[in-house]
C-alpha cells in the first residue's frame, strides 16, 4: 500500500484524523473517542504508518467497548509486574485462589507462582509476547514434577496455563495490563488432551490373579511408617466414604457425628455446592477418631500426629505445629508409595479412592441415582459414565450374547 492510499484510508475511518506540521506534511494519526452517555472523552496519537493505523483503530474500538460495558479506563504509567499481578489475583474477591473452596486454594497460587519464577517477578505482563508463552509451555513440558517423576500430564500443564491466563485477564479487565488500553494479552493456546471420557481408575482387585492394589498400597504405607501410615489412613477414608480429597481435608469436627456414624458436608465446602450426608462404618469411625483426637467444634478433623518440618507449618495455629496435609503433599507422598508398591499407572491417584468407592457401590447394587446423591455428582450423567465405561458393571448384559441360539447350537472347536 502506498502512503497516499494509507492517508486516504485514514481519512475515511470514523474517529481518526491526520495532523500536519507547518510544512503541510502528515506527521501523526489522532484517534479520538467521544461518548455522550456515559460521558467520556479521550484521544491518543500514533505514527503515520500501517502499524500506527492498526493500533489507532484497535485503541478506538477497544476503548469504546470498555466504556460502554462499564469496564474501567485507568491511565497508568506502566502495567502490572508479575509480582503485582499474582498478589492482586490471589486477593481478588471474585477469582482469587485464596477464596476458592476447592484444592485450588492450596495449589492454584503455586501454579501461578511457577510463571512468576519463570518470567521474573519484576517483568511486566505486557512484555510477554506469544513467543514467551510458547517458551513457558515448553518449559512446563520439560518439568519432571509429575506424580511419577516422568513429567506433567497435558491436563496438568493446562492448569498452569489457566493460572497464568487468570492473572493476565484480571489485569486487563482492571485496566492494569498496559498503559495502552488497546493492547491485549497474547492468546494462550492450551494443549490437546482426551476429555471425551474418564477411565475412572480405581484400585484393581482380582483374587484369581492375586491382584489387590489397595492392600499392596497399604502394605507399603505400613512398612514406611510415620507420615506414610497416615497417608494410608486418609486413602482408606476416601475408599470408605467416597469423599473428594479437599472435602476430607476441609472437614471440621462438628460435621462428624461419631455416635450416629454420620458426616454432614456443608454445601459451601463441596465442589458442587451441594449439602450431603455420608454414613460410615466402624472401621472408618476409628480412622476418623485417630485424626480427631480430643478436638471438637470447628477444629479440623485431619491433623497429623507428626511434628511439622516446614517453618510456615510450625506457625499454623489450626494444627498446633503439626505436619500439615494438603493436596500437594498428599500427591507427592501418594506417588512415592505407589512407586514402592510397583504400580506404574499414572492414572492411579488419591482420587482413585473415591472412584473405588463409587465402583464398588455400583457393583454391590446401589442404584446410580442413589449413588449420585451419596457422592455429590451434579448430574446423573457423571454417575452413569462410571457404569458405561466399566465392563464389569454391564457384564450381565454382555453375557446375554452367549445365550443366542447360534452359540448354544455350536460347541466351538
Amino acid at each position: 500500500m502506498t502512503k497516499q492510499e494509507l492517508i486516504t484510508m485514514i481519512k475515511q475511518t470514523p474517529g481518526l484524523t491526520l495532523r500536519k506540521n507547518k510544512a503541510g506534511e502528515y506527521t501523526s494519526i489522532k484517534a479520538e473517542v467521544r461518548i455522550k452517555e456515559p460521558k467520556f472523552s479521550d484521544s491518543k496519537t500514533y505514527p503515520v504508518s500501517m502499524k500506527g493505523y492498526s493500533d489507532a483503530s484497535a485503541w478506538k474500538i477497544n476503548t469504546t467497548e470498555r466504556v460502554k460495558s462499564g469496564k474501567p479506563i485507568i491511565k497508568v504509567s506502566k502495567g502490572w509486574t508479575f509480582k503485582e499481578a499474582i498478589d492482586a489475583t490471589d486477593k481478588d474477591p471474585d477469582v482469587g485462589w485464596s477464596n476458592s473452596t476447592s484444592n485450588w486454594n492450596e495449589i492454584g497460587y503455586q501454579k501461578a507462582l511457577t510463571s512468576v519464577v519463570f518470567f521474573g517477578e519484576n517483568k511486566l505482563l505486557e512484555d510477554v509476547d506469544l513467543q514467551g508463552i510458547k517458551d513457558y509451555k515448553n518449559f512446563l513440558k520439560s518439568l519432571d514434577k509429575g506424580r511419577d517423576g516422568v513429567g506433567l500430564k497435558e491436563s496438568t500443564i493446562n492448569k498452569y496455563l489457566d493460572a497464568l491466563g487468570k492473572m493476565m485477564k484480571l489485569s486487563f479487565d482492571l485496566g492494569k495490563y498496559s498503559p495502552d488500553p488497546a493492547k491485549r494479552p497474547p492468546k494462550i493456546v492450551k494443549l490437546d488432551h482426551d476429555t471425551s471420557e474418564s477411565n475412572h481408575r480405581g484400585f484393581l482387585f482380582d483374587l484369581e490373579q492375586g491382584i489387590n492394589e489397595e492392600q499392596d498400597f497399604y502394605n507399603v504405607c505400613k512398612a514406611q511408617g510415620s507420615k506414610f501410615l497416615e497417608l494410608g489412613k486418609l486413602v482408606r477414608i476416601g475408599v470408605l466414604t467416597g469423599m473428594r480429597l479437599q472435602e476430607i481435608l476441609d472437614l471440621e469436627c462438628y460435621q462428624v457425628n461419631l455416635s450416629r456414624r454420620n458426616i454432614t458436608l456443608i454445601g459451601k465446602k463441596t465442589k458442587t455446592k451441594m449439602r450431603r450426608s455420608i454414613a460410615f462404618n466402624e472401621e472408618c469411625k476409628q480412622l476418623l477418631k485417630y485424626f480427631m483426637g480430643n478436638r471438637i467444634g470447628k477444629q479440623l478433623v485431619v491433623v497429623s500426629k507428626h511434628p511439622a518440618f516446614l517453618e510456615r507449618d510450625k506457625k499454623a495455629k489450626r494444627t498446633d505445629g503439626k505436619h500439615i496435609w494438603n493436596a500437594s503433599k498428599i500427591d507427592r507422598y501418594f506417588a512415592r508409595a505407589k512407586k514402592a508398591a510397583g504400580i506404574t499407572d499414572r492414572e492411579l491417584t488419591f482420587h482413585s479412592s473415591r472412584n473405588t468407592y463409587i465402583l464398588r457401590g455400583l457393583e454391590s447394587g446401589i442404584k446410580p441415582h442413589i449413588m449420585q446423591n451419596i457422592v455429590g455428582h451434579r448430574n446423573i450423567e457423571t454417575t452413569m459414565s462410571y457404569v458405561t465405561t466399566q465392563v464389569r458393571l454391564v457384564s450381565d448384559d454382555n453375557l446375554k450374547s452367549y445365550e443366542h441360539d447360534a452359540n448354544t447350537a455350536n460347541a466351538g472347536i
